[in-house]
């Protein structure tokens, strides 16, 4: 079996639900030829070099992108086309996204397509959660162990994610700034302290920043100044225009810790994962796509360069499905509710505020690493020790 590093996270990661980029060195994006569409053609190509090649496809506009993106590279290198992989959750309306599936699998012409209905087990301390748990301990993303199943279709083969696409796509806080700038939305009042905060040197910036940070309700004080003081920090290094922010967003801990945690769960059916959305060579391309001041909010990005890959509806779309039941479901709650405190870091974390937030109607899932810790020092608590040798 292929041997593969896990990025760990720290204390306070798992504490605060985040992976904080420690690490702030940038390297350069590399110098482009193509554009966005093709590069993610290009990225495509490893993985349908090694059949079977999969797609973790959802009906959302990352995974659908990058479905499209392959077909396209398939058939332009007379490979076998990729085979889309759908789960889908009967009772949790939230995730719905059936619709969307079909219309882009009818665009794209596609005769193969796996749909796991009515998948289950899905909890973050459901039984496939726990399995991986017990075979890599904790990772991040909490929510990882949802290819499992996607990959059993991939075994010996490749799978292909959007991961990554809300990483570059959705998260440039200089968005609502460059639209108003750039004349893509009308102002409203409150711009003009967007703008002004915008120019302001970094220093300003980062106070301004730290004095309308708020806190997590479950860390100590101490932990939730480390943790504020941290994330304001990383923030204030952020480049504000949209292609110097493409080149630092790329190069975040956090993404490197969620690319070797999903490649040691292909190393456990001896496949192979690629994000092609994280691909160097797609980021400088989108980066040079828009310039200074981007292009708009994801689907005005997606229309500039793949509105002939994928249907025009779907680039329209507004709404995105949620996962929350899917992840935080009865298992999670039960093993929340007869919780005896042990098993997080007391220096953190406090415990009863903790035990509240899991007692929540909607748990905030920033607390799922701290859930899945605590079920790994419960069962191994409770698990029988086997007779020293000696």
């Amino acid at each position: 079996m292929r041997r593969v590093t896990v990025l760990r996270m720290t204390p306070l990661e798992v504490a605060c639900g985040s992976v904080l980029d420690f690490e702030l060195d940038t390297p350069p994006l590399p110098a482009v030829d193509c554009d966005p569409l093709t590069a993610l053609e290009r990225a495509s190509l490893p993985a349908l070099q090694r059949p079977p090649c999969i797609v973790s496809f959802s009906g959302g506009l990352d995974s659908s992108l990058v479905l499209a993106a392959a077909v396209q590279a398939a058939r332009r290198a007379g490979l076998a086309d990729p085979i889309p992989v759908t789960c889908r959750f009967a009772g949790a309306p939230d995730t719905e996204e059936s619709r969307w599936q079909e219309v882009v699998v009818r665009h794209l012409d596609l005769d193969d397509w796996v749909r796991l209905e009515d998948a289950r087990d899905l909890d973050v301390v459901g039984p496939i959660a726990t399995g991986v748990l017990l075979r890599h301990g904790l990772l991040w993303p909490p929510n990882a162990h949802f290819h499992v199943p996607i990959l059993a279709h991939a075994r010996g083969g490749a799978l292909l994610s959007g991961y990554g696409g809300d990483h570059l796509l959705t998260q440039w806080p200089m968005r609502r700034v460059a639209d108003v700038l750039a004349r893509r939305t009308r102002p409203v009042p409150r711009d003009a302290l967007r703008l002004a905060l915008a120019a302001m040197p970094r220093s300003i910036r980062r106070a301004w920043t730290m004095r309308r940070s708020g806190r997590l309700e479950w860390l100590t004080p101490q932990a939730n100044r480390d943790f504020t003081r941290t994330e304001v920090r990383i923030a204030a290094t952020a480049p504000r225009a949209w292609a110097g922010w493409i080149a630092w967003r790329l190069a975040r801990r956090g993404l490197a810790v969620g690319r070797a945690t999903f490649d040691a769960l292909a190393a456990d059916v001896g496949a192979r994962m690629f994000s092609p959305l994280l691909d160097p060579v797609f980021a400088a391309a989108l980066a040079r796509e828009g310039g200074r001041l981007g292009s708009g909010d994801r689907g005005a990005t997606l229309r500039r360069f793949a509105a002939q890959a994928l249907p025009a509806e779907l680039l329209a779309r507004r709404d995105k499905a949620r996962f929350g039941a899917v992840f935080w479901s009865e298992p999670s709650r039960r093993f929340g509710a007869g919780w005896d405190g042990s098993g997080v870091d007391t220096g953190l974390v406090d415990a009863e505020a903790l035990r509240r937030v899991w007692a929540a109607g909607e748990p905030d899932v920033r607390t799922a690493s701290l859930l899945q810790g605590a079920w790994l020092a419960a069962h191994e608590k409770n698990s029988p020790r086997r007779p020293d040798p000696a």
